[in-house]
C-alpha cells in the first residue's frame, strides 16, 4: 500500500526534495491549525479576565482531596473571579470554547502544546482539555472554574510528545485520506516519520519549560456536513502563569529574620527563613526610600552559595549603610530579589543604628560580664551555682546524701 502521504499529501517528515514539500522543525504541531476558512475580520476570543500569574502546579499523586483552583488576576479576597472569556462577533447558535495549557515562549509562534494537563470542572481526564459550551444566554461568555494544573513529571515529557505526534500525524493521514482504514493509516507511517517524530519529541522534551504555561483559547462549531467540530476563531493565549512552589518562578517570601537592627559599619551575622529559593539566584537586598518612594540607596547582603541552607534559609551579613557617621537610627527595608525576572518578595523594616551606639552596648556588657565574676568569687562555695558540665564519673545514690544541684549552659 502507497503511503497516504505520497503524491500532493507527502509525508512531511519526506527526505525527498523534488516533491517540494518544506519540512520545518515541528510539522507536525501544524496539522491540527485548519485555519483557512478563519475569517480574520470574523469571531475571535477576547479574554475578560486574565488568569493569576503565579499558581502551583501538583503532581497526580497530589490531587486528593480539596485543592486551591486557578482564578482570576484581579481576584480578591471578598471578590471571586476566576479566567472568563467571550465570544465576540457570533451569533450562529452554541459554540465550544476549549481551553489547552500551551509552552509560554515569548515568540508566539514557537510555542507548543505543553504537556501539563488541567483538571477539573469540565475537563477531559484522558486529554487534559477544557472545553465549555456557550451562546446566546450567557453572552457566549465562558468562566473557566475550579481549574487545576498537573505537573507532569520531566521522565514522563519524551513519551507524551511522542505520542502526541503519532496522534497528529494520522488524523492528519485520515483527513487526507478519509477511505483508507485506521489499520491502513497506522501501517501507511514510514520508519522515516516515526525517527523524526522521535527526534522531535527528544528536542522538545529538553527545551520545554515545565514550571510556566499559557492558556491558549479556541472556539469551534459543529459542523454537521463533516460531522466534526471546525474552528471558527484564531486561537487566543492568555498571560504566563508560573509555577508557585518552584525555586525558579515561585514567590519569594521572608518567613522569619533572627535580627531587624544591626551597626550602620555592615559586617552582622543575620539569619533568614525563606520560602524556597535557587541558592545561585537570590540576592538580599536592602534599600532606602525617601518620601516620595523613590529609591535613594540599596545594597546587598553578602552571602556564599553554601551560606543558603537547603533552599530555605540564608545566613548572610548586612551590608555597610551609606552613612557610617549616624547619630540616630536610620529605618530602611530589606526584602529578597530574584536576578533571573527580577520579582521581589514583601519588604520588611529594618533599622540601621549609629557605630557609637554598638560600642556602648559593647562596653555595657563587658562591664556586666565583670560585675558578675567578681560577684560571683565574692559569694561562699556553697551559694555558687556550677555553670561547669556534669561530671564524667557516675553518681552513687546509694547513700543518704543530698546530691546537690547543678545547672548547666545550654
Amino acid at each position: 500500500m502507497n503511503s497516504p502521504y505520497s503524491g500532493e499529501s507527502a509525508s512531511p517528515y519526506s527526505s525527498d526534495h523534488s516533491i517540494g514539500v518544506p519540512s520545518p522543525p515541528t510539522v507536525v504541531a501544524a496539522f491540527n491549525r485548519p485555519y483557512d476558512a478563519i475569517h480574520h475580520d470574523g469571531p475571535y476570543i477576547n479574554i475578560l479576565e486574565q488568569p493569576q500569574s503565579k499558581f502551583r502546579f501538583r503532581y497526580k499523586s497530589e490531587m486528593v482531596g480539596t485543592h486551591g483552583q486557578l482564578k482570576a488576576d484581579r481576584a480578591e479576597k471578598n471578590r471571586a473571579a476566576f479566567p472568563t472569556v467571550k465570544l465576540s462577533k457570533w451569533n450562529s447558535g452554541p459554540a465550544v470554547i476549549r481551553l489547552t495549557l500551551y509552552t509560554a515562549e515569548d515568540n508566539v509562534n514557537q510555542r507548543k502544546r505543553h504537556v501539563h494537563e488541567l483538571s477539573g470542572k469540565n475537563c477531559n481526564k484522558e486529554t487534559g482539555i477544557c472545553e465549555v459550551v456557550v451562546d446566546e444566554k450567557c453572552d457566549y461568555t465562558a468562566v473557566f472554574q475550579n481549574l487545576g494544573i498537573i505537573h507532569i513529571a520531566k521522565r514522563d515529557t519524551r513519551e507524551i510528545i511522542k505520542q502526541r505526534k503519532i496522534e497528529e500525524l494520522t488524523t492528519h493521514a485520515r483527513l487526507r485520506k478519509p477511505h483508507h482504514s485506521n489499520e491502513e493509516i497506522r501501517r501507511s507511517i514510514t520508519p522515516t516519520d516515526l525517527k523524526k517524530i522521535d527526534e522531535e519529541a527528544e528536542e522538545e522534551s529538553k527545551s520545554m519549560d515545565l514550571n510556566k504555561v499559557v492558556l491558549r483559547f479556541q472556539a469551534f462549531q459543529y459542523d454537521k456536513n463533516i460531522e466534526s467540530y471546525r474552528p471558527i476563531t484564531l486561537p487566543v493565549d492568555s498571560d504566563v502563569v508560573f509555577n508557585l512552589k518552584n525555586a525558579t518562578t515561585g514567590e519569594l517570601k521572608i518567613v522569619r529574620m533572627s535580627a531587624c537592627s544591626a551597626p550602620c559599619t555592615g559586617g552582622t551575622e543575620i539569619w533568614l527563613l525563606v520560602e524556597k529559593v535557587r541558592r545561585n539566584n537570590v540576592h538580599v537586598k536592602f534599600f532606602e526610600l525617601d518620601e516620595n518612594d523613590r529609591e535613594v540607596w540599596k545594597a546587598y547582603g553578602e552571602f556564599a552559595d553554601n551560606d543558603v541552607h537547603h533552599q530555605y534559609a540564608i545566613v548572610f551579613r548586612t551590608p555597610r549603610y551609606r552613612f557610617t557617621n549616624l547619630n540616630t537610627s536610620v529605618r530602611v527595608k530589606v526584602q529578597l530579589e530574584r536576578p533571573t525576572d527580577k520579582d521581589t518578595s514583601e519588604a520588611l523594616d529594618f533599622t540601621y543604628l549609629p557605630d557609637s551606639l554598638k560600642r556602648s552596648r559593647n562596653n555595657l556588657e563587658n562591664t556586666l560580664e565583670e560585675e558578675g565574676k567578681r560577684h560571683f568569687s565574692d559569694l561562699p562555695p556553697h551559694k555558687r551555682l556550677n555553670f561547669g558540665s556534669y561530671p564524667n564519673e557516675a553518681i552513687d545514690l546509694s547513700n543518704n546524701s543530698k546530691i546537690p544541684l547543678v545547672f548547666v549552659n545550654s
